[in-house]
């Protein structure tokens, strides 16, 4: 696929999709913690965003399904965490864990020229300030 044809970033993607799709409530489930709210949200749209870019991968690339997975992962770490009863060093670290994995699969997916510089750079940013 011609990168010139994409030159909307996955995040920006991944916004107009979450914008299509109303048929959920995370803030009903979060009540009036909108600090939880918040990082599910932001942890959504990097799902999506993942998702999309790695829809440019091939299907034999094991690191398309890696990314998927360990992305995945991140809404039952949040869940795990706002259903704890005192959210202790465990659960931030696990958290952390699962973001510097899925940056080092992406940065290996661009050094092996897999994923492009731009989806990688914005979505490293993304996952850094997460």
């Amino acid at each position: 696929m011609d990168e010139k044809k994409n030159n909307k970033s996955a995040l920006e993607m991944a916004d107009m999709a979450k914008a299509q799709h109303s048929g959920h409530s995370p803030a009903s489930f979060f009540g009036e913690n909108h600090r939880f709210l918040y990082v599910y949200r932001k942890a959504e749209k990097l799902i999506t965003a993942t998702h999309l870019i790695t829809n440019l991968i091939k299907d034999e690339e094991y690191i398309k399904w890696e990314l998927r997975k360990k992305s995945l992962g991140l809404l039952s770490d949040i869940i795990d965490i706002h259903h704890a009863a005192a959210v202790d060093k465990k659960h931030i670290d696990r958290l952390s864990v699962s973001l510097f994995e899925i940056i080092s699969l992406f940065e290996i997916a661009y050094m092996s020229r897999i994923v492009s510089e731009m989806n990688f750079s914005i979505l490293k940013k993304e996952l850094l300030q997460f």
